[in-house]
């Protein structure tokens, strides 16, 4: 459906003569041009998509047993995913130039998320792609 002046050439054909008619059919077009539009903003999104940062390819699906976290959890996740997470150093460096984005276990540097998954004073058996 184009939208525009579609609805006015539709009442010139077919004239709506009850307000309340006239209003549900509006309203019923707005919705479906409204679908329209964010139809067509969802695939230009998907075409010029920017791999994330930390994976360097496009994110996987969520897992559905990632909706069962506590907000917080899903949260702090969300954030680590795309490398904006006030648990890293290289963020909070980011924000508040007195902190070094040093990490605080080992002394490497960048503290980033691929650091935090592959230090070597704390190792951990996720990667960046099982995280």
């Amino acid at each position: 459906m184009v939208c525009g002046s579609t609805a006015n050439a539709v009442a010139a054909i077919f004239p709506i003569t009850d307000n309340i008619t006239f209003f549900t059919y509006h309203l019923h077009y707005y919705r479906s041009c409204l679908h329209t539009l964010h139809s067509q903003a969802v695939v230009e999104e998907k075409t010029n998509f920017v791999p994330n940062r930390v994976l360097r390819v496009s994110p996987p699906n969520i897992s559905p047993v990632e909706s069962l976290l506590p907000r917080s959890v899903h949260t702090t996740l969300a954030q680590l995913h795309f490398g904006y997470c006030w648990l890293l150093n290289i963020y909070n460096a980011h924000i508040n130039s007195g902190i070094s984005d040093v990490c605080r276990v080992c002394a490497v540097t960048p503290h980033s998320i691929e650091h935090l998954l592959n230090c070597q004073s704390q190792p951990m058996q996720l990667t960046v792609h099982t995280f």
